[in-house]
């Protein structure tokens, strides 16, 4: 599977737990691309927003209903995670076929530190 990335805005510090945390909700959105969306691309976006960090997903694969989808316990996990660090977890299919993962944590409880120049 090939991964698109894309950065936006200056980069911020984060606390080492929390960046786990983040870590892992990208590594298991990527597995679920990986084994369930059939694939061959997986679009990642990161914004440094004033106010808070944005995660992206974007697969173009089969999608699925949401009515339909399992709880498996990554899904579990990456909300979990989310709401540890003081975010939230979307997952929703794409209009267009596909999926879309977004995670997003308020800067104030993000655990950063500073901002990089």
């Amino acid at each position: 599977m090939r991964c698109i990335t894309r950065r936006q805005a200056r980069l911020f510090l984060w606390k080492r737990a929390r960046a786990v945390h983040i870590y892992r909700v990208l590594q298991e959105a990527l597995n679920n691309v990986s084994r369930h969306s059939g694939a061959s691309d997986a679009w990642i976006r990161l914004k440094f927003l004033p106010d808070s960090l944005e995660l992206e997903v974007e697969d173009h694969g089969t999608g699925f209903v949401t009515e339909k989808m399992q709880r498996g316990i990554g899904l579990v996990a990456m909300r979990e995670r989310a709401e540890l660090i003081g975010g939230t977890l979307a997952i929703s299919p794409r209009p267009q076929g596909g999926t879309a993962v977004r995670l997003r944590i308020p800067r104030g409880k993000s655990g950063c530190q500073r901002r990089l120049r």
